[in-house]
């Protein structure tokens, strides 16, 4: 496994931050993974819940992001979902619709699909909705994503075609064919739950998961802005407050870390043992 150790992030400062540090820009050293996988349950999750993370960390810092739409949807928001990554800069060869019923409930089906998906991308960071998020479907994610953790560090699922999705039986994974690759047990260095518009983190406690932002201003922001905007404004009714909640909160997420925009992660400490965190 490999990361780029210590590259340096520049960090700029809010104009209040700059005149009490008495500087408007740092950098920093920070570690970059090299994959990234993230569960979006419907097309444009990824974007508004994260999309300058993965914006800053594909496009400017270069980890393997991919994306991984959890329900099956219509071709017309596959195909915005196809444009939306293209513009964020993750892996569009790797990303894709897995088609789950997720909603049906969390079976080995299920399971198994998504360990086998955590051990073909090999990521060192996975983004999840939170556990306790108040969409039903996110929840759901979040909850068979986690099962997917406890058992891709295993052998459970690895000797079950019916556990594999089309994508893994036609590249070979299952039966490992001369040089192709073979699915093998895998354990992340990090689960991170992001917030959505239907759940925030709360300030007042720390029960729930310990936080940490990363730093989203100017071009990875502006970006994210932008998708919302052009890509899925027309599938999306209510694309105009998504777009409005986005602002408000990368707003206030910046100011805890004195920059201009922020996103926010829930550390998940449970599944996988946290070795770096998003910057």
């Amino acid at each position: 496994m490999k990361y780029q150790p210590f590259r340096k992030v520049r960090i700029e400062y809010n104009t209040d931050a700059s005149r009490v540090f008495g500087r408007e820009v740092e950098e920093i050293p920070v570690v970059v993974p090299e994959r990234i996988l993230v569960f979006s349950p419907h097309p444009d999750d990824e974007t508004i819940s994260c999309g300058g993370t993965l914006y800053k960390y594909g496009k400017l810092l270069g980890s393997e992001v991919t994306v991984l739409l959890v329900k099956e949807t219509s071709k017309t928001r596959l195909r915005e979902f196809g444009l939306a990554l293209g513009l964020l800069g993750c892996d569009t060869r790797r990303s894709r619709c897995l088609g789950l019923d997720i909603d049906g409930g969390l079976d080995d089906e299920v399971i198994g699909k998504l360990t086998n998906s955590i051990r073909e991308i090999q990521p060192q960071w996975i983004l999840v909705p939170h556990p306790e998020d108040r969409h039903r479907t996110h929840r759901l994610v979040s909850d068979a994503v986690l099962e997917a953790v406890y058992h891709a560090g295993s052998r459970t699922y690895l000797d079950e075609s019916r556990y594999y999705n089309p994508h893994q039986i036609k590249g070979g994974m299952f039966r490992g064919g001369a040089g192709s690759p073979v699915l093998s047990p895998w354990l992340p260095m990090g689960v991170f739950y992001y917030e959505s518009p239907s759940f925030r983190f709360e300030y007042r406690s720390q029960v729930q998961a310990p936080m940490v932002v990363c730093d989203v201003s100017g071009e990875p922001f502006k970006n994210k802005a932008s998708i919302l905007g052009s890509v899925y404004k027309e599938t999306l009714e209510d694309i105009d407050s998504y777009k409005r909640w986005a602002e408000s909160v990368a707003d206030q997420r910046g100011a805890l870390i004195y920059t201009r925009k922020g996103e926010a992660f829930g550390i998940d400490t449970h599944h996988v043992p946290i070795r770096s965190v998003p910057v």
